[in-house]
């Protein structure tokens, strides 16, 4: 872990680690899944998973020095998204009294469980194309799988970005862990208000076109996703993010992703 022995950490704080599964052990939605859960829902196994460490923090920070009433939880990148899906569920209010996202938008938590948007895959669907690449047909079928298996199915063929193909793995709009509209109800106010800083590592764009070829249909793509996104007009955008201003469509590309 490269923040636990960090000398720029506060010496009065007591800080947690902790472990959530990734990939299809952390995010495998289905149908069969989704009928056998209380609330008629599934792939959201991850989130609970934190749910779950934060609870265990509450229940014991007396006891590792800490102090019940000042809890903190922060992430960066995925684990900023994973802060913002603390803030968003219903299910997680009480768990925690301040909140920090690092190279992690809110506005980009969780794509729907079921009826996904034109062009877009839901993740009951692509939970029952995973099972028909392990020729499975139910349940018990995938259960039987081994972890093995789950794990280097889900690794092939990633998607690697908007229109990409390949699989998604990530929280889920349910209803019950995520809301169905997580922007909407950011603006509402209805999510878990502690004081929250959100920032973005200067630069962070830069990491995901390393090794790439970014071509201007990649930052199309990328444009229409965060118009949608963020709200923003797409031609504001694409004037802000013209290849010409940064030199190259790579770096405007990494200039997109990293907030500048």
């Amino acid at each position: 872990e490269p923040y636990a022995d960090d000398p720029l950490l506060a010496t009065d704080a007591v800080v947690v680690t902790i472990n959530y599964r990734l990939g299809p052990l952390g995010f495998l939605a289905h149908p069969a899944l989704s009928a056998e859960d209380a609330d008629g829902v599934s792939g959201n196994f991850g989130l609970r998973d934190v749910a779950t460490a934060l609870a265990w923090v509450n229940d014991n920070a007396a006891a590792l020095g800490g102090d019940p009433d000042r809890i903190l939880v922060f992430g960066e990148s995925a684990g900023a998204l994973e802060t913002c899906a603390m803030l968003l569920s219903p299910r997680t209010g009480g768990l925690f009294d301040a909140a920090i996202a690092q190279s992690g938008p809110c506005q980009s938590v969780g794509r729907p469980l079921r009826d996904a948007p034109l062009l877009q895959v839901d993740g009951e669907s692509q939970g029952e194309d995973f099972a028909a690449a392990l020729s499975c047909a139910d349940a018990a079928c995938l259960r039987a799988a081994p972890v093995a298996t789950l794990v280097e199915v889900g690794q092939t063929d990633v998607a690697a970005g908007p229109g990409a193909e390949g699989w998604g793995w990530g929280p889920w709009t349910d209803g019950v862990w995520l809301p169905a509209d997580p922007v909407g109800a950011m603006q509402a106010g209805q999510w878990n208000r502690v004081p929250f800083l959100a920032t973005v590592t200067e630069d962070a764009g830069t990491l995901f076109t390393l090794g790439q070829a970014p071509t201007q249909d990649a930052l199309d793509a990328w444009l229409d996703l965060y118009a949608v996104l963020f709200g923003v007009p797409r031609r504001a955008l694409a004037d802000a993010y013209d290849p010409d201003v940064f030199g190259g469509t790579a770096a405007a590309i990494a200039a997109l992703w990293g907030g500048v």
